[in-house]
């Protein structure tokens, strides 16, 4: 009897320990302090921005699996869903800015818009194509978006609020569909 009350003690132990991991893993949304919890969770991309660590590359990450299950459908589709979500990303990023007027690291949205852009190219070839054309969309838009050369790095500091959080990405995604444009002409 008394073994097994050791066990129980045990694994609320490490339920605690797996509780810990996960708060140093993601944003306890209560973190976030100030801003409509509505707004929240569109600048979060329903809570994708709330992991602690590339919060950026998870967002951009679940948008390529999103592009690309549109691809399959519909490119007019994915274009207004592009679209609907630039309109919420303004309001939103604008809405999420603390005290300041930088880019908080929850605010995804930006990520996820510049990552659908390159999407409105592929799709056309083969699956196996698409799915490296996919995979080589996601990693220049990491790089663009991270490094931010020329004009993209440019974007973020001459504008303010959500459209500073926004322009960056939009100009990587664009960056990122030329980029792709060109690799297509040659596959």
């Amino acid at each position: 009897m008394e073994n097994q009350n050791e066990k129980v003690k045990k694994s609320f132990k490490n339920l605690g320990q797996i509780k810990k991991s996960l708060k140093d893993l993601f944003i306890v949304p209560n973190e976030v302090v100030g801003i409509n919890k509505f707004y929240l969770l569109l600048s979060t991309f329903f809570g994708c921005g709330y992991f602690r660590f590339a919060s950026g590359t998870f967002a951009s990450i679940v948008a390529a699996i999103i592009g690309f299950v549109f691809i399959s459908f519909s490119h007019i589709a994915l274009f207004i869903l592009i679209m609907i979500l630039l309109v919420i990303g303004f309001i939103s990023a604008d809405k999420s800015i603390i005290e300041t007027n930088n880019d908080p690291s929850f605010v995804v949205i930006d990520e996820v818009v510049g990552q659908l852009i390159p999407f409105l190219l592929i799709g056309s070839q083969s699956f196996l194509i698409n799915l490296l054309m996919s995979i080589l969309a996601l990693v220049i838009f990491r790089i663009l978006d991270i490094y931010k050369p020329w004009i993209i790095g440019k974007a973020e500091t001459s504008f303010k609020g959500g459209i500073a959080i926004m322009m960056d990405d939009i100009l990587a995604g664009v960056f990122t569909l030329f980029i792709i444009f060109i690799i297509l002409l040659f596959v």
